[in-house]
């Protein structure tokens, strides 16, 4: 959550109903996620952010997937507020090494109003550039559905039915090497004292994997 000690809330208390100002279920019954530019952050960021967080094993953050097989990830939501700068992280599939260390993240979801930019990193190690996916015509306000897949090294973003698709082992075997979970929700690319805030919304979402 991004209050001032950037408090991370448990998948039993997220399993037993937990809300804040930061997460809770809005009148229209979708999960809501709200984060001001002056949020706390965590240590590898300068950005706050109001997410959830993938749990193959909710007691322990190092078991993670791999590259092989399929991996899934499906949501429908909206962006209703953008703070100054724009921009906001709806979701994400994100890198990790087995021993817990941060790793890249290797997709990302960029909302600005009037498209979705489905972002690839094609380096393991963080550098070079991304491979850049747009998804235009969808305006703040207007509902969304996304899918972000991994099959065998592959990542296919689809957004509203069109499917986009990046061989990242491919272009780096070194992404072999790292382990993945997905994130979804609101990652506030801004940190102005005067950015104002940012809201996403989902009303599904679901994660499946199989070999």
């Amino acid at each position: 959550m991004p209050d001032a000690a950037t408090t991370e809330i448990s998948s039993a208390n997220l399993g037993a109903g937990y809300t804040s100002q930061y997460f809770y279920t809005d009148t229209d019954g979708a999960m809501t996620f709200w984060a001001p530019t002056t949020g706390g952050t965590t240590a590898n960021s300068s950005y706050p952010r109001s997410e959830l967080r993938e749990m193959l094993d909710p007691g322990n953050s190092k078991v993670n997937w791999g590259w092989q097989g399929t991996h899934v990830m499906k949501l429908s939501g909206k962006t209703v507020q953008l703070p100054s700068s724009g921009k906001i992280i709806v979701a994400q599939i994100h890198g990790i090494m087995d021993d817990g260390t941060n790793a890249p993240p290797l997709v990302k979801a960029v909302f600005q109003d009037g498209q979705l930019d489905m972002q690839v990193k094609q380096n393991s190690d963080g550098t070079g550039s991304d491979v850049h996916n747009y998804f235009t015509g969808i305006r703040l306000g207007d509902l969304y559905t996304m899918e972000i897949r991994v099959t065998d090294g592959v990542a296919f973003v689809t957004v509203n039915g069109d499917t986009r698709s990046v061989d990242f082992v491919g272009k780096d075997a070194g992404w072999k090497n790292l382990k993945y979970y997905f994130k979804a929700g609101n990652y506030v690319q801004d940190n102005s004292p005067t950015g104002g805030s940012a809201i996403a919304k989902l009303y599904s979402l679901t994660v499946s994997h199989s070999n």
